[in-house]
């Protein structure tokens, strides 16, 4: 796994990963020995792209197929920082079932008078 020590600020992480192997692997990341996120099995000379987001703390990387971490595939992710809160997003689609009544008596619903 290359490179085998990553540093990253905490937050929103976009990590693309190359298997550049003849075997298939993977990419975990773990805390505590508990599995953060993954990706899915990439076959040999794919790639996969892992959108996570992680707080601060000392992560340990592996592939979890087969004798993989016995042979040398993990690693460490060293994040830093504080999380930045993101900033609230709103799209309406439709007008929900319990506003459609207020929503019916403030432009009359199209009802011919």
């Amino acid at each position: 796994m290359l490179p085998q020590d990553v540093h990253a600020d905490s937050g929103p992480l976009t990590i693309v990963v190359h298997n550049y192997g003849r075997l298939t692997h993977s990419l975990v990341i773990y805390l505590n020995g508990l599995a953060e996120a993954s990706t899915p099995p990439i076959p040999p000379g794919q790639t996969a792209v892992l959108y996570t987001l992680l707080s601060p703390g000392n992560y340990q990387t592996s592939s979890n197929i087969l004798s993989d971490q016995a042979l040398g595939a993990y690693g460490t992710l060293d994040v830093t920082g504080s999380i930045k809160p993101l900033a609230p997003t709103a799209r309406l689609t439709s007008t929900p079932p319990a506003l459609q009544g207020q929503a019916c008596a403030a432009r009359a619903c199209g009802r011919r008078r």
